[in-house]
């Protein structure tokens, strides 16, 4: 092979390559919110801006989640972060109901999760009968692996059950002022009108 071959091949391989990089791409919970969007109402939609807000707000809310529940660790002198640094740091994070509807709903994944023994080789998401995957909320509480804190198996499905109820009130919320306004897609005008008609959401 003389060196304009491999000139030609590397030109060839390029958009592989590139091709490639776009596909792993992290979109965090960008393609389960319209999953969950379809429970709480199946003839609605969501238009790509208001689908990249709410990830957004998702995002931050588990970036909250995973500071509080690895300073919680650190404090208390644990090396491995559990569901009980989670759910104290939902705690920490929400109010009112729905702090308890949150914390109800991580702990009824880890029931499910624990009671379901025969389907042991399926996915954790689907063994805790949730729709956000823990995969995700697994690398916000490693911190994108540059933590050394341990997690156990348990506190990312606590974790994702609680993010998935937050986009689950936020979205019904949502769907009722899009119904207000006769629309049947959700915008970002319906997501902010929600949070803001919310008191809770409001304060969160």
């Amino acid at each position: 092979m003389d060196f304009n071959d491999k000139i030609n091949m590397t030109d060839t391989q390029e958009p592989e390559i590139k091709t490639q990089s776009k596909k792993k791409k992290f979109r965090y919970y960008d393609s389960y919110i319209s999953k969950v969007l379809k429970e709480v109402s199946n003839d609605s939609g969501i238009t790509n801006n208001a689908k990249q807000q709410l990830n957004s707000i998702l995002i931050t809310f588990s970036r909250i989640i995973a500071n509080n529940a690895l300073e919680l660790t650190t404090l208390s002198g644990k090396r491995t972060l559990s569901e009980k640094e989670v759910s104290s740091a939902v705690q920490i994070l929400l109010s009112g109901e729905l702090k308890e509807n949150a914390v109800n709903e991580g702990n009824k994944s880890i029931d499910k999760f624990t009671d379901n023994t025969e389907n042991k080789g399926s996915s954790r998401q689907s063994r805790a009968g949730i729709l956000f995957p823990p995969s995700v909320t697994e690398k916000f509480l490693r911190q994108f692996d540059s933590s050394n804190m341990m997690v156990t198996n348990k506190s990312p499905i606590f974790m994702a059950a609680v993010i998935e109820y937050l986009c689950m009130e936020i979205l019904d919320q949502s769907v009722n002022e899009s119904r207000t306004n006769n629309r049947v897609r959700l915008t970002v005008k319906d997501i902010e009108l929600a949070i803001r008609g919310d008191n809770e959401l409001n304060i969160l």
